[in-house]
C-alpha cells in the first residue's frame, strides 16, 4: 500500500533514515544570490501582502506561479515570498527527507515550493521527498472572497463547494492550487497542528530528516512550541527554515536564540512583509525555544539584540540595494516591536 503516492502514475515515497548535514542550506543561499531583492510592479496575484512580479527566476512549471489556468488570480497573502520558497524546493534534493508547511492558508504557498520541488525532480522518481502540509483547512481568508472579485472567481467557487464530498484540501488545495505546479509525492493533514502532527511523524522513522520547514500557523510563542516540536528533532545542519511571520512573532525570540549565537544564517530578509528565511549552521537545541522568557530579559539585553537585528537588516539591505523608503519601514516595524507589548 502507498500512504503517501505521487499524482499518477508516479512513486511512492519511501523515507530514509539518515544523519549528518543536509545540501539544501548552501544551495538555497546560492540560489538566492540570482534574486532581484525588491519586486517589480504589473502582477496579477491578489491579496493582503501587496503586489509583486510574475517573474520567478527558474520557474519551468507550466502551472503560472501567480495564476489559475483560466488566467484568474490567486489569492495569496505570501505572494512578495513567492520566489524564495521557489528556490528553497529547487534547492531540496535528499531522497527519502520531508519538506514540511505548517500554515498554508489556501495554498499558493504550497504552490511555490512545490514548483520547485518539481523543477529539481530528475528521473522518474522525482527527487525522492515528500511535501507535507498541515493547516485547518476549512476557511478561506476573512475579506478573500470580496479581493477576488466575488464568488463567480473559481477559488471562491470551490470553498463553496467544501463538504464531505470534497475536502477543502483535496479540491481546492491540492488539485487547485498544488498538483498543476508539483506531481511529486504529497500528503495534506487537515485539522489543528497540535493534534495532526504528532501522529503524522511518529508514523516516520526518527531520522527521516526535514530539508524544509515552512511554518505560517504559529501567531504565539505557545503555538510555535506545540506546532514545531515534532519537526525540531529533524532539523538537520543546512536545513532551511522559513518563519513567514517571523517579524511579527519570531523576530526576537530566534535572533536571541539562534541566530546570535551562529547556530542558524539568516539567508533572506522580507523588505516588503514579515517573512525571514534561515540556514541551520549547528544543531538547534529545542531546550532555547523552551527557554525563552521575554519578560526576564534585562534592559541591556533588550537593547543589544535590537541593536544586532538592526545592524543584520541594515547589512542585508546594502549587500541587496534595498530602497532607503523599504529599509526604513522595516527598521521602524522592530523599533516598534522593541518598545511594544514585549518580544517574542
Amino acid at each position: 500500500s502507498c500512504l503517501y503516492p505521487a499524482a499518477q502514475p508516479g512513486p511512492c515515497f519511501e523515507p530514509v533514515a539518515r544523519a549528518g548535514a543536509l545540501g539544501a542550506g548552501e544551495r538555497f543561499i546560492s540560489l538566492l544570490a540570482t534574486l532581484p531583492l525588491t519586486p517589480t510592479a504589473g502582477t496579477r496575484a491578489v491579496g493582503a501582502g501587496g503586489w509583486t512580479s510574475e517573474a520567478v527566476p527558474g520557474w519551468t512549471s507550466a502551472a503560472h506561479p501567480y495564476m489559475l489556468a483560466d488566467g484568474s488570480a490567486i489569492y495569496s497573502e505570501s505572494q512578495a515570498y513567492c520566489a524564495v520558497l521557489f528556490l528553497s524546493g529547487l534547492a531540496a534534493a535528499t531522497p527519502g527527507a520531508l519538506v514540511v508547511e505548517m500554515g498554508t492558508l489556501v495554498g499558493h504557498s504550497s504552490r511555490c515550493l512545490g514548483a520547485g520541488l518539481g523543477a529539481n525532480a530528475t528521473g522518474p522518481r522525482g527527487n525522492g521527498l515528500l511535501y507535507a502540509a498541515f493547516d485547518s483547512f476549512t476557511s478561506f481568508p476573512a475579506g478573500g472572497i470580496r479581493k477576488l472579485g466575488g464568488a463567480a472567481h473559481p477559488m471562491a467557487a470551490a470553498h463553496a463547494q467544501h463538504g464531505p464530498d470534497k475536502p477543502y484540501h483535496r479540491y481546492l488545495w491540492a488539485d487547485m492550487m498544488v498538483r498543476p505546479a508539483y506531481a511529486g509525492p504529497l500528503v495534506a493533514r487537515p485539522g489543528y497542528i497540535e493534534k495532526t502532527a504528532p501522529a503524522f511523524f511518529a508514523a516516520l522513522p526518527a531520522g527521516v530528516p526535514v530539508e524544509v520547514f515552512s511554518i505560517d500557523s504559529a501567531k504565539s510563542h505557545s503555538q510555535f512550541v506545540a506546532q514545531a516540536a515534532h519537526v525540531w528533532p529533524r532539523l538537520r545542519v543546512g536545513s532551511v527554515l522559513h518563519l513567514l511571520d517571523n517579524l511579527k512573532h519570531q523576530l526576537f525570540f530566534f535572533f536571541a536564540q539562534f541566530v546570535e549565537p551562529g547556530d542558524a544564517e539568516v539567508a533572506w530578509i522580507s523588505f516588503t512583509s514579515s517573512c525571514w528565511s534561515f540556514v541551520v549552521r549547528r544543531p538547534l537545541p529545542w531546550s532555547r525555544v523552551l527557554e525563552w522568557r521575554p519578560e526576564a530579559l534585562t534592559a541591556e539585553t533588550r537593547s543589544r539584540l535590537h541593536a544586532g537585528i538592526d545592524a543584520l537588516v541594515a547589512k542585508h539591505a546594502a549587500s541587496h540595494g534595498v530602497p532607503q523608503e523599504r529599509l526604513d519601514w522595516l527598521l521602524a516595524f522592530v523599533d516598534r516591536k522593541a518598545a511594544g507589548r514585549g518580544v517574542y
